[in-house]
């Protein structure tokens, strides 16, 4: 189904008349990046049959469990070469043209497929290399570089002419010691390479640095051996004291098989005099976790706040799920882990990348997994494609890498047995609109995606495909403005009373100084309305909402205040009706002025007739009462005592739920913090809920006790990986809460 070319790399070692050793995949020592029996019993034949393109229609042989990402293309090994046994690592390139590429690592050479239309994935070359399980490539400029445990030092490929089909090895490059290689880093903002780890633990290989001044011939200008490094990121830092330092994170154990995993952060500005700025031990206290096994791969969050660490060793030996590490990197010559997150899957993770609010793992046997990072501390899942649909098990199968850097929001990954797919989210990148329309938002979308996505309470998956669903309805063209926006994928439809709605638009979210801004000119139906209401504890009765383009900013906004900032400017008021009867609160949109809209059932109206009775709600927003304003002062009295009795005291309107939740995550007292739990547990509410939930992560046991307390009679199994989390804690009292608390959710 594709057309190729296969380029040998004899000729080209001919011409160059360079050593070259090419050792066949069986007798490759384990030790080369795994000495786990694991890996060889893991082995298992490719996928023999073809793989799809959407562009030939039809679906393909493999049904894939997914949800929020659709596939567009899938190549499978055979497709590459019939000798090909596996596959490996993958990146990316845009060739000045704009057009865009996957690079994908086989286990007999390194192949370039063209994907700028990614539902008609074409292979351009495939080059052969050193066998091998193991091969990485990166870019720079318009070359490609890939190295391998299979020897061969540094393959160099010029990508100048690959719009044309032509792909050509220019170099090969065997300095610096030893030919076995793991991976391969580059900074490309100082034009630096980076050989990482390889040819197992006699000696131990950790750095060896390339110069990229001449991008065709990498020149060998340092190395740092102290500890073995399996992988590496290298960035020029841009924060104080290290402004314009190069900083290498190298995910480093004692030797290629394991010992005391972990980061070792290194100033690698000159190869030849490299020091350590700081590291961390993940397999010694204080982590609060399991102790790491073996340190794997990892990245940067986009702020360069935290770095994210995979372990792809934990979840078979301990049993505990698939386990990302949170490390802080305030200062960097004192890295501390502060989180860990799961959702719950128990294969083993792999390589992960950060894309804006994104973070993109792929995970073995459970395919890739992508999580909403808006809390950078509580990353939460959104969406998922596994290509091992078989089991999720801990096994050394399925996705190998993930990369998701390519400017038209194509995803490309590499399969071990299966090989290449492309995909995309489930609603297709948003076009810019012109300057005239670059700035519309709506407060409905940014409070659901802070509802979905801070909320531990959407770890439930169809509750978060339900959510993600309403976030993109009604939907349109949004403007790309803002740095690294993220789209939010849409996997649903839904209907309402006189709509039946598709999810067919998405909308731009960016995660700026703390506030969620949302770009669209969509308009806005009554489903999402009834929606929003059922989440604040209402029930909406029927009524028209006509398209109406929105243009709001907010950080934090109560979910009723969201209606009616939505409602702004349309003709309709907002009135609130409770049956004390039944406990029902009705929320109604009545209808003013032109007759765009109409009076809704649940208007007093209609409630008297039906015999509802009670005061209207106070809105929230309105100007407190005198006692109200004097509680909200009294919140930042400096006395302890008096800031608990108020938070006691204090009547959840406007925004005291808002003052609350700040002071669960600032106030130095315990006993006050404690008290915002209780406070905060009798609302009803998910930014009350997730509060509470996060107060799980609080540094004073009391405050853990109180929140697990609040907590466990009313949650669900969402509540279940933050209280495993706990059984580890320091404090016995909190681990034998937490596992009383396992025990009634369960």
């Amino acid at each position: 189904m594709n057309s190729r070319r296969i380029t040998t790399v004899a000729a080209g070692l001919a011409l160059l008349a360079l050593p070259y050793s090419v050792t066949p995949a069986s007798a490759q020592s384990r030790s080369a990046a795994h000495d786990d029996v694991e890996w060889e019993l893991d082995r298992q034949a490719p996928y023999a049959g073809a793989g799809w393109l959407e562009s030939e229609g039809g679906t393909a042989a493999v049904e894939f469990p997914s949800s929020g990402i659709d596939l567009r293309s899938w190549i499978s090994l055979p497709e590459f070469d019939p000798a090909t046994s596996a596959a490996n690592d993958c990146w990316g390139y845009v060739a000045p043209s704009g057009r865009e590429y996957a690079l994908i690592g086989l286990s007999l050479g390194t192949a370039f497929v063209e994907v700028t239309d990614p539902g008609n994935a074409q292979i351009v070359d495939v080059v052969a290399g050193p066998t091998s399980s193991w091969r990485d490539i990166k870019t720079y400029q318009q070359f490609a570089y890939a190295v391998s445990e299979g020897g061969g030092g540094i393959q160099v490929f010029d990508l100048s002419l690959i719009d044309d089909g032509v792909v050509s090895l220019v170099n090969t490059i065997t300095t610096g010691g030893r030919l076995q290689t793991h991976d391969v880093a580059i900074n490309t903002e100082s034009g630096m390479l980076y050989r990482v780890g390889g040819g197992g633990s006699s000696p131990v290989n950790g750095l060896r640095i390339y110069s990229l001044a001449t991008p065709s011939t990498p020149v060998f200008v340092g190395e740092w051996h102290d500890r073995y490094c399996h992988d590496a990121q290298v960035v020029t830092w841009d924060e104080p004291p290290y402004v314009g330092t190069e900083v290498a994170f190298c995910y480093a154990n004692d030797t290629a098989i394991s010992g005391n995993p972990g980061i070792e952060i290194l100033d690698v500005s000159d190869p030849a005099n490299i020091g350590v700025i700081g590291s961390i031990n993940l397999s010694l206290p204080p982590i609060f976790s399991h102790a790491a096994y073996y340190a794997h791969q990892g990245w940067l969050s986009p702020d360069r706040q935290y770095v994210y660490f995979n372990d792809e060793v934990d979840e078979a030996e301990t049993g505990n799920p698939t386990t990302t590490r949170v490390i802080d990197l305030s200062d960097l010559s004192n890295p501390t882990q502060v989180a860990i997150f799961s959702n719950g899957n128990p294969a083993r993770d792999h390589n992960l990348y950060t894309k804006g609010a994104l973070i993109f793992e792929s995970n073995y046997r459970s395919g890739l997994r992508v999580f909403s990072a808006s809390d950078p501390l509580a990353p939460i899942e959104i969406a998922h494609f596994d290509t091992y649909p078989a089991d999720d098990n801990a096994n050394y199968n399925g996705l190998w890498s993930v990369y998701p850097y390519l400017p038209s929001g194509t995803i490309i990954g590499s399969d071990i047995e299966k090989g290449l797919f492309v995909w995309s989210f489930a609603a297709a990148p948003v076009p810019a609109l012109s300057a005239s329309n670059s700035l519309a938002m709506t407060a409905m979308l940014a409070v659901l995606t802070m509802v979905t996505l801070r909320s531990r309470r959407f770890r439930d998956r169809t509750r978060s495909a339900t959510i993600a669903a309403l976030v993109a309805v009604g939907l349109g063209c949004g403007s790309q403005e803002a740095s690294d926006p993220v789209t939010t994928p849409v996997t649903d439809s839904i209907t309402a009373p006189n709509h039946t709605l598709g999810a067919t638009g998405i909308a731009q979210v960016e995660y700026v100084d703390g506030f969620v801004t949302v770009r669209s000119n969509g308009s806005l139906q009554i489903a999402v309305l009834e929606q929003l209401a059922a989440q604040a504890g209402f029930a909406i009765a029927a009524g028209r909402v006509d398209p109406k383009p929105i243009t709001l900013q907010i950080e934090r906004v109560a979910l009723l205040d969201a209606i009616a900032l939505i409602l702004e400017g349309m003709p309709y008021t907002v009135e609130y009706d409770f049956d004390e009867a039944s406990g029902t609160r009705f929320l109604s949109l009545v209808a003013i002025g032109d007759g765009l809209g109409s009076r809704a059932a649940g208007s007093p109206e209609t409630a008297a007739r039906r015999g509802v009775s009670g005061d209207p709600i106070e809105r929230a927003g309105e100007p407190p009462s005198e006692e109200m304003a004097e509680m909200l002062a009294a919140l930042d009295d400096p006395d302890p005592e008096t800031r608990a009795d108020a938070v006691f005291w204090i009547d959840l309107e406007g925004d005291a739920l808002e003052q609350l939740v700040s002071m669960l995550e600032s106030d130095p007292d315990a006993e006050v913090r404690a008290s915002v739990v209780d406070r905060l547990g009798d609302e009803e509410s998910p930014a009350a809920t997730a509060a509470v939930t996060a107060a799980l992560r609080d540094r004073e046991p009391e405050v853990v006790l109180r929140a697990i307390e609040v907590l466990e009679f009313d949650a669900g199994d969402w509540l279940l990986p933050e209280l495993e989390r706990l059984l580890t804690h320091s404090d016995p009292e909190v681990r034998e809460a937490a596992e009383d608390a396992i025990l009634y959710l369960k």
